[in-house]
């Protein structure tokens, strides 16, 4: 039941402030109040290493670097507290605990078993979460340029893979123009040679020739102007019937 009732028991606090690299100064007010003997803290910055060293607006202070203040005049206790460059200790009380104090005639001192002490931590928690939403900025544009060089990967991968297919359709295309080239080419050696079999002759109709007289040496050209030779005729050295030749005034 004594532990619960000492929990109870407001206690004095020591701050231990310590300067931050991107912060300028404490960040605290000291000032005097009227009607009231010492010194006490004003405005507390918000996110300053008072602040986070647990100090509080309204707080009395009782010692300053392990020395009690209580005789000091206002400049005295600001001379103390700039002692030391980057870390000052504040012996501080809030109202509560100074009149608890007072009424039961305890002289509050640092040695005291139940002083609480608060050290500013060595880094500003404000710059670290910063870092850290940089950090995560960052990583989300590493990852975006990742995904976009991955991207940029497939579209090259499928450029290649269309370039390919198009030049294997080029290919493809113009081995069936060279394949359909040696259809044609055969087949017009091939008629030019069943050509070659066959003639007219001086009534019109159509003879075989034997295949022995054809000259598988000689050229389609040759072929040609040789088939065109034979074709020519005179029509007036045909003899025409008497039948043909009065169908010929009839018509006339």
């Amino acid at each position: 039941m004594s532990s619960l009732k000492s929990d109870k028991i407001p206690c004095a606090r020591l701050c231990h402030i310590v300067k931050w690299d991107d912060f300028d100064g404490y960040g605290f007010n000291l000032h005097a109040e009227k009607g009231k003997n010492g010194q006490f803290i004003g405005k507390v910055d918000d996110g300053s290493p008072s602040q986070a060293a647990g100090l509080r607006q309204g707080d009395r202070i009782i010692e300053v670097n392990e020395i009690n203040i209580a005789n000091e005049t206002h400049k005295q206790v600001v001379e103390r507290i700039k002692a030391f460059p980057s870390e000052t200790k504040l012996l501080v009380v809030d109202q509560e605990a100074d009149e608890y104090f007072r009424a039961n005639n305890i002289v509050i001192k640092g040695t005291m078993a139940n002083v609480k002490v608060i050290k500013t931590p060595e880094k500003n928690p404000n710059s670290i979460v910063q870092e850290e939403l940089n950090g995560s900025n960052a990583s989300t544009d590493e990852n975006a340029q990742k995904s976009s060089g991955s991207n940029e990967t497939s579209h090259s991968e499928s450029s290649t893979r269309t370039s390919n297919r198009s030049e294997n359709g080029n290919e493809n295309e113009s081995e069936r123009e060279r394949e359909g080239a040696g259809r044609e080419n055969g087949n017009s050696i091939r008629n030019e040679t069943t050509m070659a079999h066959v003639h007219g002759t001086g009534n019109g109709n159509v003879t075989n020739e034997p295949r022995q007289g054809l000259n598988l040496k000689m050229s389609a050209k040759e072929l040609r102007a040789q088939l065109a030779a034979r074709k020519k005729y005179d029509p007036k050295k045909e003899s025409i019937g008497f039948k043909d030749k009065f169908d010929i005034v009839q018509k006339l």
